[in-house]
């Protein structure tokens, strides 16, 4: 807890959450969670996917009622919440979705919590706007009332949820993942502002986040849990890598895979983008960010970076390389195979048969793209030896290679490991290993893997990217498209970023500069 030298502090907690338990039917989501929080501190909670921090924490906020327990706040159970209710003045939350409306401003906005009030609209919008411009600037925003959100950036589309939380002064602010949309000096700033709110003025703060930087340089206390259960509780001192790690995954331990360089002269050239250009119209492409002259080449043994907020281009990339979507103009150069003697242009009507191509594909939308929901575990991981990918039938691969399919679940920790599951069964999570499991069991000559760990707690996110890196030192190529810039620092070979549609020049590896990228990430570079 951050406390002035001499500084006499209520340390009574705040908020008390005593012996919580949640079921989603069969699911146990919490067991007899403990967990309180104290003035002026910032405590995270940190655990894997399906640990159970979002149900807590939508339990804090009075969203989701526990079978048992009580939450109690200034001494008083809170039960029977709804939206004016008054207790609902102590606590703000930051939802990781943002729930905005494109046509709306800013201060139609942070009116819409205030619907109830008996006033004329346009009186509340005119009173809603000065505490706008007078909470911007406290906490340096940088949002004006009558900003249309259309128009906001990712990062100021999040701090209009933060300014929402904060409008009835919460003593409490609870954020879902704050960082996941935002560059490094976003996050950086945010997280100045958290600390501002924390010790200049009393507020407490619970966030959950899978960026254990983050909670090792700015938590005082952090809260673990592990398969719905509290596992440890620590104080910043206590607090190390190795600890939260150990208190997160048990027994298991996190892979590290080697890191080999990547010579420029030396290897092969397996994919080559040149020019790619996207018009956009109304219609399939209206939600796309246009492409403007977008030129990137791939080697053998190497994983190419894009990094970038997300919305900036990334999603018609990542859809033109996998063949989904064509470009407007430019071309795509491909290696047919490992012994090729040279590129050739992949035509427009190779594109929706890319997979004959060598070249595999891991889609940031898995629902959509990624696995075919009527199908069993089993039959999503061997969908590449259907002969046809149209009408889809179990028969054709029932009990083809039960050892193999069994193999991949291991190797890939696929949960529940029942191949004979029904894919829509698993976790966003465990869907995503069942992709990557099949992708990268195929053995292309290139894969693009398109925000492949987004929402993936660190132990699967380890996982994933010792895999691609495993894949790109056997000598394929990988492209890999996220917006998280500590994985990319990680794992590629060279970085560029998007923005707008366009992509910067890239840096090679030893060249990394965070401060350069991120400033690119916010406009401050173009290619």
């Amino acid at each position: 807890m951050a406390i002035s030298p001499g500084e006499a502090v209520d340390i009574r907690p705040v908020l008390v959450a005593r012996q919580i338990t949640k079921r989603f039917g069969s699911t146990v989501a919490n067991t007899n969670i403990d967990f309180d929080l104290l003035p002026r501190e910032i405590h995270a909670l940190l655990g894997e996917n399906g640990a159970g921090k979002s149900t807590l924490l939508s339990i804090l906020y009075g969203l989701t009622s526990p079978d048992s327990g009580e939450v109690i706040l200034t001494a008083e159970p809170l039960k029977g919440w709804h939206l004016h209710h008054d207790r609902w003045r102590y606590i703000g939350m930051v939802p990781q979705q943002f729930r905005l409306v494109p046509n709306m401003t800013v201060a139609e906005h942070v009116a819409l919590r205030l619907t109830g009030e008996r006033t004329r609209f346009s009186a509340l919008i005119k009173r809603v706007g000065i505490k706008v411009n007078e909470l911007s600037e406290r906490y340096d925003l940088q949002l004006r009332p009558n900003q249309l959100v259309s128009g906001l950036s990712i990062g100021e589309r999040q701090r209009l949820e933060i300014l929402r939380a904060l409008y009835m002064e919460p003593t409490i602010l609870l954020l879902d993942e704050p960082t996941s949309v935002l560059t490094p000096q976003e996050a950086e700033k945010l997280y100045s502002t958290l600390q501002y709110m924390v010790r200049s003025e009393g507020k407490a703060v619970v966030l959950t986040t899978h960026r254990m930087k983050e909670v090792l340089d700015y938590a005082d206390r952090v809260t673990v849990l592990r398969s719905g259960k509290r596992t440890a509780v620590l104080s910043s001192g206590q607090v190390t890598f190795s600890v939260l790690v150990e208190a997160m995954l048990g027994e298991r331990t996190m892979s590290v895979v080697a890191h080999p360089s990547v010579p420029d002269h030396a290897s092969l050239v397996l994919l080559e983008a040149e020019d790619l250009h996207l018009v956009t119209h109304p219609g399939r492409t209206a939600d796309l960010t246009p492409l403007h002259g977008i030129s990137f080449t791939v080697r053998d043994g190497e994983i190419f970076g894009i990094a970038g907020v997300e919305g900036n281009g990334q999603t018609a990339l990542e859809l033109i390389l996998a063949g989904l979507l064509e470009p407007s103009s430019g071309r795509l150069l491909l290696r047919r195979s490992r012994k090729a003697a040279s590129l050739d242009t992949v035509a427009s009507s190779e594109q929706k048969s890319r997979r004959n191509l060598d070249l595999g594909y891991i889609p940031s939308d898995r629902a959509r793209f990624g696995v075919v929901a009527s199908l069993t575990v089993q039959e999503n991981l061997l969908l590449p030896r259907l002969a046809h990918a149209s009408g889809l039938q179990p028969s054709p691969i029932q009990g083809v290679t039960a050892a193999e399919t069994a193999d991949l679940i291991g190797a890939f920790r696929i949960e529940p490991p029942n191949p004979r599951l029904m894919v829509s069964q698993l976790s966003g999570g465990n869907m995503q290993k069942v992709v990557l499991a099949r992708e990268l069991s195929r053995n292309p000559l290139v894969t693009v893997a398109a925000q492949p760990t987004a929402g993936l707690d660190v132990g699967a996110a380890s996982m994933f990217r010792t895999r691609l890196r495993e894949h790109a030192n056997a000598g394929a190529g990988v492209v890999l498209i996220s917006s998280d810039l500590d994985e990319l620092l990680e794992v590629a070979d060279k970085i560029a970023v998007m923005y707008r549609g366009r992509l910067s020049q890239p840096w090679a590896r030893s060249q990394f500069d965070v401060q350069a990228i991120g400033a690119a990430m916010a406009g401050g570079v173009t290619g």
